[in-house]
This record gives C-alpha cells, sequence and structure tokens, in this order.
C-alpha cells in the first residue's frame, strides 16, 4: 500500500525536525508538561460539552472524574520526577568486568504514533501523549471518528501550544487509520478492542515500510467478578455495579460477567434491581447514566442480547424500561443460562450486559476462568483468605483487586498492567515513560584493560583462567 502523500508530508515535518535538533532537555519537557496541563484545567468545562455531544448523553461528572482528573494527575506525577526519571542509570558490571564502568542513557524513541479509542478519548490521548512527551518524542494523535467534537477540540487546544514539529492531531475514518498505521513511525502505541488490534497488527505486519515499526497494544479482555458467601452480597453487588456501568459499561476493565454461588442467585436479583433503582433514580431521565457512543455498538449490544435468548439464556433487565434507539439509553440487564456457544461469553461485551455464570465451589471458579483467555483484571470478593490465596496461584490475569473493581486505573505507582491476549504494555507513571524511551548502554573502559591477557596469541595465563572460570 502506497503512503498517504498528505499524511506522510505532514509525518515529514516532525521527522526532519527531529533529525537536524537535538534531544530536547528536560527543562524543555517540562515546559511542554506545563503547557499541557495548563489547557487541560483551563478547558475542564469545554471538555464536557465536546464529549457530551459525542455521545449524546455523557454523564458530566464521569467526564471530570474519569477523563480530566486522571491526566491531570498523571501530568503533575511525571512533572515532579521527571528529572529522576531522565537520569542516567549507572550499572554493576559481572565481576569479570568491573574495570569497565556501565551506564544505561535514557533516549527518545524519536516519532511516535498514537491511535486513541472513542471510549475514553481525553484520558486514552492525553495520558500516553504526556508520557511520549516526557520521554523526548514528537508525537502524532490519531483521533476516533466517533468523536469528533472531542478531536475538534483536541486540535485546536494542542495546535496553540505545541508547534506541528511536536505534535499533531489526525482525525478521519477507516481508511486513513490504515494510512496512519502505514506511516513508519519509530513507535506505534494502540488502546481497544481485542479485534480491532489484531486487525491493526495484521495490518501493519503485512506492509512494507522503512523500518521494522515496534508496536505496543493495550487490549480489552473479559475481566470476571468472582463473588462468594463469606462477603456481603449487597456491598459486593453495589460496587460491581457502579463499576460496570460508569459510561455504560464502555470501560475495558470494567467487570465482563459475574461468577456467583448457585444458592446467592435470587437474592443476587432482589439485591440489583434495588441498588440500580438507588444508584441511577428515574432512570428514563437520570442524566448520570451515560449513552452508547453510536447506533453500530447500540445493535451490537441489542444482537448480544437477541442472541443470548435464542440460545436459551434468560434476560432480567434492571429497569422495566425499553431501550431507546433514538437516545441510544440501554437498559442494563443481567444474563443467566449462559453457554460457550453465546456471543456473550465469546466478545468483548463493552456495554450494560452483564452475564452471571452460577458455581458450586472455589474448583469451579478457577476452572472456569483458566478455560478462558487470561482476563486483563481479575475482581475477587471475600474474606477468607485461604480461598483468596488459592484463587490468586491458581488463576492469572493482568490485575487483581479484592473486595472492589476498577481502583487500580488510577494508580500511577504500580500501573495497570497487561498478560496474554489482554494486552502487552502500559502507558502511564514511569512505566510509561520507559515504554517511550529507548535506553542506551554505554560502556567506558579504563586506560589500562585488566583482562589483556585474554587478548590473542592465548598463552598459559588465559588457558588457566579460561579453565577457572569455567569450572
Amino acid at each position: 500500500m502506497e503512503l498517504d502523500k498528505e499524511l506522510y508530508q505532514r509525518y515529514l515535518i516532525q521527522k526532519t525536525d527531529q533529525q537536524s535538533s537535538e534531544t530536547p532537555p528536560v527543562s524543555t519537557r517540562r515546559r511542554l508538561l506545563k503547557d499541557l496541563l495548563r489547557v487541560v484545567k483551563k478547558n475542564k468545562d469545554n471538555w464536557v460539552k465536546a464529549i457530551n455531544e459525542d455521545f449524546g448523553n455523557r454523564c458530566e461528572y464521569e467526564t471530570r472524574l474519569y477523563e480530566i482528573l486522571p491526566v491531570m494527575q498523571s501530568i503533575r506525577f511525571t512533572l515532579h520526577r521527571l528529572k529522576r526519571f531522565a537520569k542516567p542509570i549507572r550499572r554493576r558490571s559481572v565481576v569479570w568486568f568491573r574495570h569497565l564502568r556501565t551506564q544505561l542513557i535514557p533516549q527518545p524513541l524519536g516519532i511516535v504514533g498514537i491511535v486513541v479509542p472513542w471510549n475514553y478519548p481525553i484520558q486514552l490521548s492525553l495520558m500516553p501523549l504526556a508520557s511520549a512527551l516526557a520521554a523526548g518524542n514528537r508525537v502524532m494523535l490519531k483521533m476516533p471518528a466517533q468523536t469528533p467534537n472531542i478531536n475538534k477540540l483536541l486540535k485546536q487546544l494542542l495546535g496553540e501550544i505545541f508547534p506541528m514539529q511536536m505534535v499533531q492531531v489526525v482525525e478521519g475514518d477507516e481508511k486513513l487509520t490504515q494510512n496512519f498505521l502505514n506511516l513508519p513511525f519509530d513507535y506505534l502505541a494502540f488502546t481497544g478492542a481485542s479485534k480491532k488490534a489484531y486487525e491493526f497488527l495484521s495490518f501493519i505486519k503485512g506492509h512494507e515500510t522503512p523500518k521494522n515499526i515496534p508496536e505496543k497494544l493495550a487490549l480489552d479482555r473479559k475481566s470476571p467478578a468472582i463473588m462468594t458467601q463469606d462477603y456481603s452480597l449487597r456491598t459486593a453487588t453495589k460496587r460491581i455495579l457502579i463499576g460496570k456501568l460508569i459510561n455504560a459499561g464502555q470501560t475495558s476493565a470494567a467487570p465482563d460477567y459475574i461468577l456467583l454461588p448457585y444458592e446467592a442467585k435470587k437474592l443476587f436479583i432482589e439485591q440489583a434491581k434495588k441498588l440500580f433503582s438507588k444508584i441511577y433514580p428515574d432512570f428514563r431521565n437520570n442524566q448520570d447514566y451515560t449513552s452508547i457512543i453510536d447506533k453500530e455498538n447500540f445493535n451490537r449490544l441489542e444482537h448480544l442480547c437477541a442472541d443470548a435468548k435464542a440460545k436459551g439464556a434468560k434476560i432480567i433487565p434492571l429497569a422495566d424500561i425499553a431501550n431507546d434507539k433514538k437516545t441510544r439509553r440501554f437498559t442494563p440487564c443481567l444474563i443467566f443460562d449462559v453457554t460457550q456457544d453465546m456471543l456473550v461469553a465469546k466478545e468483548e461485551i463493552f456495554g450494560p450486559i452483564l452475564p452471571v455464570i452460577l458455581y458450586e465451589d472455589s474448583f469451579d471458579v478457577i476452572h472456569y476462568i483458566n478455560e478462558q483467555p487470561y482476563p486483563l483484571a481479575l475482581y475477587l470478593f471475600d474474606k477468607n483468605t485461604l480461598r483468596i490465596r488459592q484463587i490468586l496461584l491458581k488463576t492469572i490475569s493482568g490485575i487483581v483487586t479484592i473486595n472492589d473493581v476498577l481502583q487500580h486505573a488510577s494508580e500511577e505507582i504500580t500501573t495497570f498492567d497487561h498478560i496474554g491476549k489482554s494486552g502487552i504494555n502500559r502507558y502511564y507513571g514511569k512505566a510509561g515513560f520507559d515504554v517511550f524511551t529507548h535506553y542506551k548502554n554505554i560502556y567506558f573502559q579504563t586506560r589500562h584493560i585488566a583482562f589483556s591477557f585474554l587478548n590473542p596469541p592465548f598463552k598459559k595465563l588465559a588457558k588457566a583462567w579460561t579453565k577457572l572460570v569455567l569450572r
């Protein structure tokens, strides 16, 4: 596939500047981050308005708490530690080469391409952008076609503080995305659904570019929430519902399905309906409940429910209100009697649909989870330390939260990592700086080489020394 000429010219603006300039010093990077933080803070209301227009209805507090606040926290976190992040790291050589002085010098990768998803377009554009700038890179952001108002605002605001040589915002349809992926970036970053990610990966692997592009994916995958008899059913249900219904379930790390003891089924349904009515009173008119992003995703969710029902599942809405296609308000529902041939068991749901799998004991739980691809996150509600330990040791997941959901997502120090098909990278805090950094090894040799006797011609001392270290 030929490179898009206009897009390639925009790329060349950054590449030419990078090749003719020195690596930005820490003082310059700090200034860029401060400018970015200032723009984010100053335009809080504008962010809220723009994303609300894109979603049809986006809960104002969700935007402030889960988009704007994490960005501000991430930038501040990096600003306060950037000098330490960017310092050369001294390395100890192995005993035979102690005469060498070794350093790792952090260097930018070059031109970074970031493909941004639509579900959290503010957070998932600006947080990796901040990490990439902190590492000294130039950045091209590919924004999603589903969020034209956010794209326009982002393009305007970033254009006011960053020259094109440093940051560019690209927006367009699927064809433009393919053209974007075909650019010879030094690094590509993607966050999104696994199916899209592997299409993206197949595309860049199948097209020749001037160089081999390192790529990193942060993928969505199914995250189970395990409820047990030893933990308050009401508390667990409330926390799961709140975590699931933030952004109407359009969150990668939201609980995707529940593992529930058989005997708790009736009480769980009662509690779920009761708690939902308290969390979202007057559901039909409640502005705290976010709409589905577009018609395509709304229809996809309805198809998931229709497929499950046709194959024998029982669907229990949490409110007696039909889905509204006009406003794209999708009524949350529970799905029981789920089988593995149903789409809800195989595909990433990414919406307010919550399958419930009933189990008899913890061995059933472990067996079920281990039969699935590694989960992005695992949520366990339990007080039994032995059972907690058993489940932790016998299952694998990106991260585990005990007795809550989603709390890890804003934690900068531990960072949110992924495993297997649930993803292969992280972009924030120190880990984000490292992702967008190449650590160059520098070796300093002493004036007198201690092991010069190991050079040819090899004499008795070399033979004796070799025999000694290989014993």
